[in-house]
């Protein structure tokens, strides 16, 4: 049985300040997750494209012991957002975008790691209001 890691979004490079330059644009990596707007998140998308090599790259298979699990790249900006859009996390939630992508990073990296596992992902165990990645 194949466990895939939720295709969702983002990026980022974090900077001494804070932010990220993606295609041009900057991202607040000290923005809240709960606080993203409709057009942060096509540069979130590309930016976590191009983290893991771009829109459609190869997925990652390991085998898990018990079973295979793989963790996908987002296919295209459109499919990305309409991902996030769909579980974005609610406006209370106190998790940065620097948390979010530090944890997708670690979860496409080690698709047999659960949020759980990844301790770049407690902060979205500790806040009902964060969507995990």
């Amino acid at each position: 049985m194949t466990r895939l890691v939720p295709v969702l979004v983002l990026v980022l490079l974090a900077t001494a300040c804070g932010s990220s330059d993606a295609g041009g644009s900057s991202l607040n990596t000290a923005e809240k997750m709960g606080a993203l707007t409709a057009a942060d998140l096509p540069l979130l998308c590309d930016a976590w494209a191009a983290d893991v090599g771009g829109y459609g790259s190869p997925p990652v298979t390991k085998d898990c012991g018990n079973a295979m699990s793989t963790s996908r790249a987002p296919t295209s900006q459109a499919d990305c957002v309409t991902s996030f859009q769909q579980q974005k996390p609610d406006a209370t939630c106190m998790a940065t975008v620097a948390n979010y992508l530090d944890c997708k990073k670690a979860l496409y990296a080690n698709p047999c790691a659960t949020v759980g596992e990844a301790p770049t992902c407690t902060v979205f165990l500790t806040s009902s209001a964060c969507s995990a990645p």
